[in-house]
């Protein structure tokens, strides 16, 4: 029974052989074969090559449905069907397993990842993946992934765990697919079923009270907290770096009043915080009072062990001065971003590069920030 078949085609088939209690083929108009095998269990469908040349049967299992898709199985076949043409022995495809798929995908597509990103990814294996290192990579799909995975971290109500994990799956599936080893991602369809992210809000002044907010913030921080602290205070509004970019800026970055760094949005190119007169008035006067010569950063931490000022001095303050829930150093961003944006001459393009975004057009970084 020769028909171009389809998945639905294949499950409904599959009802029927269940209905019915006994095994069966069905033939696809490209000559693959499926064998329906009716057991105690129920039915399994599994994909074959079949061919009678030269009075010598061949008979070769290509993968099971709905584990492999359709349009791999017939993509095998005809490898298959070829290779029989120009005589090339025939054998199994051979089986690649879900290590031997990530081992490659580290391999070429994390090459250049930094050594801490490539740790977190092996914990990720070592946690989540090694239990499937053996299964043949053509027997995992989306039933697999929501059965395996993410069901039972939904259950621990690990949801950020879970998004994480499953945003990697799909990675080195897409990249299985490039590589040739499926006619289509198996999981092309895994980001639609994940939870959503939390949108995470960071505490910022609303924009029609944030003038005088400003002025009461800069009065208290004058006549509560240190000279280097209030430093650090003007140079987040001066530069909408954010806290760690801030922290880390050394002198030696220091040329002509220019820093570049690396942003966690721009990995791949070093991004150029040009100062205004304002921030050179002040590093000037940090790089004066700077106490240790051998600390490298222009915010020094407290005492021989902490090099650079902790990312909690600014919010600790913040906190203590009345602003918890009000305004985090995160939240200065949002305060310029708003007011670049605001201003008639500057496109909001603009203003999105200015606090180092690459979403020009708009995406999940304005929900945070607005």
């Amino acid at each position: 029974m020769a028909t171009s078949l389809t998945e639905n085609k294949i499950l409904l088939f599959k009802k029927k052989v269940e209905k019915e209690k006994r095994s069966q083929y069905l033939t696809d108009s490209t000559g693959l074969a499926i064998y329906f095998y009716y057991g105690g269990k129920g039915v399994t469908a599994t994909y074959l090559f079949r061919s009678r040349k030269e009075k010598n049967n061949s008979r070769i299992k290509i993968g099971t449905f709905p584990a492999m898709r359709l349009a791999d199985a017939r993509q095998q076949y005809l490898q298959l069907v070829s290779n029989q043409e120009r005589g090339i022995p025939l054998e199994k495809p051979k089986t690649i397993t879900f290590e031997n798929l990530w081992n490659d995908f580290l391999i070429v597509k994390c090459c250049k990842f930094e050594a801490r990103t490539l740790k977190r990814y092996n914990s990720i294996y070592r946690t989540h993946f090694e239990q499937f290192k053996n299964i043949d990579i053509q027997n995992i799909d989306l039933d697999f992934v929501c059965e395996r995975i993410m069901t039972p971290l939904m259950e621990q109500q690990k949801n950020s765990i879970l998004i994480s994990i499953c945003g990697l799956l799909f990675r080195m599936f897409k990249y299985a697919k490039h590589r040739g080893l499926f006619a289509s991602n198996p999981l092309q369809d895994l980001p639609e079923i994940l939870p959503q992210h939390k949108v995470r809000h960071h505490p910022s002044f609303p924009p029609d009270i944030a003038e005088q907010e400003m002025i009461k913030l800069f009065e208290l921080f004058a006549n509560h907290t240190s000279q280097k602290v209030q430093a650090l205070l003007h140079l987040y509004f001066y530069t909408l770096l954010r806290n760690e970019e801030l922290r880390k800026l050394k002198i030696e970055d220091l040329r002509n009043f220019e820093y570049y760094l690396e942003t966690k949005t721009w990995k791949e190119v070093k991004f150029r915080v040009c100062f205004s007169t304002q921030a050179q008035a002040l590093i000037k006067w940090l790089i004066d009072h700077h106490e240790s010569e051998y600390n490298p950063y222009i915010f020094e931490g407290e005492g021989t062990a902490h090099l650079m000022m902790s990312e909690n001095t600014l919010n600790d303050n913040l906190k203590t001065l009345g602003y918890k829930d009000k305004l985090t150093c995160h939240g200065i961003r949002g305060i310029g971003e708003r007011w670049l944006t605001a201003q008639p001459d500057i496109k909001g393009e603009i203003a999105k590069l200015c606090i180092g975004h690459k979403s020009a057009l708009g995406g999940q970084d304005d929900q945070t920030y607005n």
